[in-house]
């Protein structure tokens, strides 16, 4: 055993001085002699290896770092316990036994088909190794598995936790070197069992060398511990918040696509009904809905990431990310704005026709009437209906029951005048002025007797593009307005339904008469 170097024993308290890795310690006499039966008994397995001088500093290096982690200024002295502990980790020398020189030639096919074991890869935890063990198992990168849990773990309500919990319990943690092998597939054999150690013995020199620079700035460093914890928890709530803002955004934009529903000014409109309803054959409609997903999925898409790596702790990021979530954001926004100019400047004129209607100076009260709606099913004349409730499109013709709008004002002499003016706009005045003028809005007056349409139509070759009929009923002071019981389906007049009012110098006064 060429490394262990005992040194002038300490007969008071029997301890033996060793030399491991570089690194010295004392170690009582009963847990030096296993120590020394444990190394011989591993040295044997590796008699015939050109690398067995290399292979037994590496395993002696890995066998400091865990004596190192056993002592403190209180304990100085390795024990037998320790030893016992040691062995544990590392294995039974048993487990370095590779046979004879032909069988530890490597076989890949063999080894292709050699079943894994599944462990917890407690080197490799975020919380318990389950996921890193899955990974090894699987053969797929532990981030994956780890996402994976995550997404599940939220369109489960989170049950998924329990799993997890109960795999932490019945799976066991890979310790000994064997089982780290047999956790990643490999054979045990010279060549694995030096990759192995030597990437242990790498780690526990660093360890080592942290743990001797660190030993005088102990109080700086559990100030950056202190920092660092309180980073990573301020991390974590950061990434609950970016997940739950993204999964929000992705769940209306899918039931945006799913149930084409959408709220504009507290009404639920259906975004089929608006396509034909109001865009034109341009591409517009494609435009504005393809950038409404893309500004709104793209965000949504990089806040799961980024709430992802936080919560999970990935620091790589996947290539080009970043560029194309940007890309696709712009494009997104870009035609978003193309189809929005589209679509605006078929609003940029509006033109309006009237026609007037004069009653005889006799009259002293006129009676208004508005028809009940036979196209609008279950409209109340009391309750207000929101503007897309009220649009019935045939296959030749649109039927608005909004915004059929009725004004009064005070007459300049003694005559009623009844005013209906049809309005619209357009992409220019002669597109505006068609618009207007298709519009059908039937209304006729019977002495002094007016009945009104609660709606009016459009071909439904014309687009709407704002079309209103508004009615102005000019009223001499002194005179009288009768309404009847359905006046409230034209502009929520119901206040008045079935009375009768009088026009004054200063405006109406109302409920006049019974």
């Amino acid at each position: 055993m060429p490394s262990i170097k005992p040194q002038k024993p300490d007969t008071m308290n029997k301890t033996i001085s060793v030399n491991l890795g570089g690194s010295v310690f004392y170690v009582e006499e009963d847990a030096f002699n296993l120590l020394k039966t444990y190394l011989d008994r591993i040295k044997l397995n590796f008699n015939d290896s050109p690398d067995e001088e290399e292979i037994m500093a590496d395993i002696e290096v890995r066998i400091a770092e865990l004596f190192l982690q056993h002592l403190d200024e209180r304990k100085n002295v390795v024990i037998r316990k320790d030893v016992e502990e040691m062995i544990a980790i590392m294995g039974q020398p048993e487990d370095y036994n590779v046979g004879s020189e032909s069988s530890r030639r490597y076989d890949h096919s063999s080894v292709r088909n050699r079943s894994r074991r599944l462990f917890r890869d407690c080197d490799d935890a975020r919380i318990g190794g389950v996921c890193a063990g899955i990974g090894h198992y699987l053969g797929w990168d532990p981030v994956v598995i780890r996402i994976l849990f995550v997404v599940i773990g939220i369109a489960s309500g989170g049950s998924v936790i329990l799993d997890y919990i109960i795999l932490w319990a019945i799976v066991p943690g890979a310790e000994t070197t064997g089982e780290k092998l047999q956790m990643r597939g490999e054979p045990v054999n010279v060549d694995n069992i030096r990759r192995f150690v030597r990437d242990e013995a790498r780690k526990a020199g660093e360890n080592i060398n942290k743990w001797s620079s660190n030993a005088s700035t102990s109080a700086v460093n559990n100030g950056r511990e202190i920092v660092s914890g309180i980073g990573k928890v301020v991390s974590k709530i950061i990434g609950i918040i970016l997940l739950f803002i993204g999964i929000g955004m992705f769940i209306g934009l899918t039931a945006l696509i799913f149930f084409s529903q959408i709220s504009i000014f507290g009404q639920q409109v259906n975004i089929q009904t608006m396509n034909a309803l109001i865009f034109n054959e341009d591409g517009s409609w494609w435009m504005i809905t393809l950038g409404t997903l893309l500004v709104i999925g793209i965000p949504a898409i990089a806040m799961i990431y980024a709430a992802i790596r936080l919560l999970v702790g990935v620091t790589r990021r996947i290539r080009g990310f970043s560029w194309t979530m940007a890309a696709l954001f712009f494009f997104g926004l870009s035609i978003l704005f193309v189809g929005g100019l589209l679509f605006g400047k078929e609003w940029m004129r509006d033109a309006s026709l009237k026609s007037e209607l004069v009653l005889p100076a006799s009259s002293d009260t006129l009676y208004v009437n508005v028809a009940n709606d036979t196209v609008f099913t279950g409209r109340m004349p009391m309750c207000h209906h929101g503007f897309f409730d009220l649009v019935k499109i045939a296959p030749e013709s649109v039927t608005y029951g909004e915004p059929v709008k009725l004004d009064f004002d005070i007459a300049t002499d003694d005559s009623f005048s009844i005013r209906v003016e049809r309005s619209s706009n357009g992409p220019n005045l002669e597109s505006a002025g068609k618009y207007a003028e298709s519009i059908i809005y039937n209304y006729e007056l019977h002495g002094d007797t007016l009945d009104l349409s609660p709606f009016f139509t459009t071909p439904s070759a014309d687009k709407y593009r704002g079309q209103e009929v508004e009615i102005t009923i000019h009223v001499p002071v002194g005179k009288s307005v009768h309404f009847g019981e359905h006046i409230g389906f034209i502009n929520w007049h119901d206040k008045f339904a079935g009375k009768v009012v009088t026009m004054k110098k200063s405006g109406w006064e109302e409920y006049d008469h019974e």
